[in-house]
């Protein structure tokens, strides 16, 4: 079972946002009804300009296609991805996972009170707020092609607005859905979340692919934590939650 970063290296704590306004992208992976039992879901802060320039170098370097999508990249790719991810300057990214292998994971899964278009939407908001944006003014790009245009409008935005705010110092000055095929910051998020998957599910290419994840978050361009769902679960459940944080990857 993997292990999540519980707080980002010191390095981490030296990177501040460059733009009058803070570029945040999102994707996901797996699912409530995921059958490994996972849901996870990314926030990348970069530069729009960084973001395009680190994806025209992997499709130049890999000869992958121009939407580039995490599953079913060979491990060859990912390996350059994350080198490539590794000297994005202004770059970093949070994975926030719902494992059903926890308790919370269980619990948060196999709740009827909790859909999954809210918990997809949590995942989100941990996310983003583990990411250095205290201060920040914040466009905030999540995948838009899993919901209905009226949740992620009438239900998803109104959350992700008013929970990053109260939870932080940022000021979400937008939230736009958007397509993976015509952003890359949400490729990035997509490569990233689903590197994180394969870790959890213990997929071929886990072992290697767990390296990568270390030496990311060794770097303080990556952390990976457990969801923890702060209001929403029940205070049975508060203790093992907090055990679950085991610190930096190994």
């Amino acid at each position: 079972m993997a292990v999540s970063c519980r707080n980002f290296p010191p390095a981490m704590k030296k990177i501040r946002p460059v733009a009058p306004c803070t570029q945040v992208y999102f994707d996901e992976s797996g699912g409530v009804g995921d059958s490994k039992g996972v849901f996870a879901v990314a926030a990348t802060m970069a530069m729009p300009e960084q973001a395009k320039r680190l994806i025209k170098d992997l499709r130049k370097a890999t000869g992958l296609p121009h939407e580039i999508k995490g599953s079913g990249l060979p491990l060859s790719a990912r390996r350059i991805f994350f080198d490539l991810l590794g000297k994005l300057s202004s770059g970093v990214s949070v994975a926030v996972v719902c494992d059903r292998k926890t308790s919370l994971g269980a619990w948060a899964m196999g709740n009827d009170q909790l859909p999954e278009h809210l918990l997809w939407t949590e995942l989100h908001i941990e996310a983003c707020c583990r990411l250095p944006i205290d201060g920040c003014r914040l466009l905030l790009s999540p995948d838009g092609g899993r919901y209905q245009k009226a949740i992620l409008h009438d239900v998803v935005r109104p959350m992700l607005h008013e929970q990053i705010e109260a939870r932080t110092t940022a000021a979400v000055e937008s939230v736009d859905f958007v397509s993976s095929h015509h952003v890359t910051g949400v490729q990035i998020a997509d490569l990233v979340v689903n590197s994180v998957y394969h870790m959890y599910t213990e997929s071929r290419d886990a072992p290697e692919i767990r390296e990568l994840i270390v030496q990311a978050c060794d770097r303080g361009v990556l952390l990976v934590h457990d969801v923890e769902l702060q209001g929403r679960r029940p205070s049975w459940l508060a203790g093992q939650a907090k055990a679950a944080q085991t610190g930096r990857l190994r």
